[in-house]
């Protein structure tokens, strides 16, 4: 399996444990049904800016999303993708599994308590730290990404 698949599975998966990526906010990558990407960059009280991550365009679709035939329409022209994880969403996600990342020393590195290991202790995964001047999880290291795919 490719870098890439693994972390679209790592994202799907946490997304799929944490709900509120997928809430329509700030952010937001949404898809359109002919496949363009677009994302979320201001919600006013009527109406979205959404960027066209194709065309680096902001668009004004005219829905009130607080209007129950304007969301039933913008769910059937867009599909929710759900906002990018960061370092917490992925912790978060992590302590559900019954992992607990007991700290993140300077090096961004891990240190964890498996509870679904035989041998419960603490351990050290050096080297497969989080790049802590990147907050999002598709740009972190392959390692790291590999690591987080093991725990699926």
């Amino acid at each position: 399996m490719t870098h890439k698949e693994k972390l679209k599975a790592v994202t799907e998966e946490i997304r799929s444990k944490l709900p509120r990526l997928m809430e329509l906010e700030k952010g937001c990558l949404i898809k359109c049904r002919e496949g363009n990407y677009y994302k979320i960059v201001q919600i006013h009280d009527t109406y979205l800016d959404v960027l066209n991550c194709r065309l680096n365009v902001i668009i004004h679709p005219k829905w009130d999303l607080r209007k129950e035939t304007h969301l039933k329409s913008f769910l059937s022209a867009y599909k929710i993708i759900g906002q990018e994880p960061m370092l917490n969403d992925v912790l978060e996600w992590i302590s559900i599994d019954g992992i607990r990342i007991v700290m993140i020393d300077e090096f961004g590195s891990f240190h964890v308590y498996d509870s679904r290991a035989k041998k419960k202790e603490l351990t050290s995964i050096a080297g497969l730290g989080w790049n802590l001047s990147k907050p999002y999880l598709k740009d972190q290291s392959i390692e790291l990404i590999n690591f987080l795919y093991e725990l699926l």
